[in-house]
């Protein structure tokens, strides 16, 4: 028995980058019409970096190689930003599951993708995008509070360890 849970659509729907050529993204373009996102797409890990600053997008599916780096080095710089996307690694060797998760990229798409597989993919990629995010207004709000309340982090901390 499989247990899967169903998201209800999201209101805008959620913009979906995809990072590579033109012509290696044109499947995906494709299969993402069906779902509900607003597909956006660029060349290279940099177009990937301006578009992130532009908009906060919860999904980056990219390809293995890129003009400017590869999807490692997306990762790497998606460390840096607040509300950094959950990345997809597109790739027809499968074996590269393993590597893409223990780096810590969202997920691994096989091609030739599969409808079905790629729409839970974003649904539950865009869920675990919103709820990071949600968790880092509510520290960030908690801490404010500590500190309106005239509490230093350090009498926190120390308060904590008691």
């Amino acid at each position: 028995m499989s247990v899967f849970f169903e998201v209800a659509p999201f209101d805008p729907p959620p913009s979906v980058l995809l990072v590579g050529p033109e012509s290696a993204c044109a499947e995906l373009e494709s299969l993402l019409s069906t779902v509900d996102c607003q597909p956006l797409r660029v060349n290279s890990c940099a177009g990937a970096l301006e578009a992130l600053r532009e908009q906060p997008i919860p999904v980056v599916i990219t390809e293995t190689e890129l003009p400017d780096g590869s999807w490692r080095k997306l990762l790497a710089q998606f460390r840096d930003l607040e509300d950094p996307p959950n990345l997809v690694v597109t790739s027809s060797d499968g074996s590269m599951l393993a590597e893409v998760l223990l780096t810590g990229a969202f997920d691994l798409l096989e091609k030739p993708a599969q409808p079905d597989c790629l729409s839970r993919m974003l649904k539950v990629g865009c869920v675990r995008w919103s709820r990071r995010k949600e968790s880092r207004i509510a520290r960030q709000r908690g801490a404010a509070r500590r500190l309106a309340a005239g509490f230093s982090f350090q009498e926190w901390e120390d308060d904590q360890s008691n």
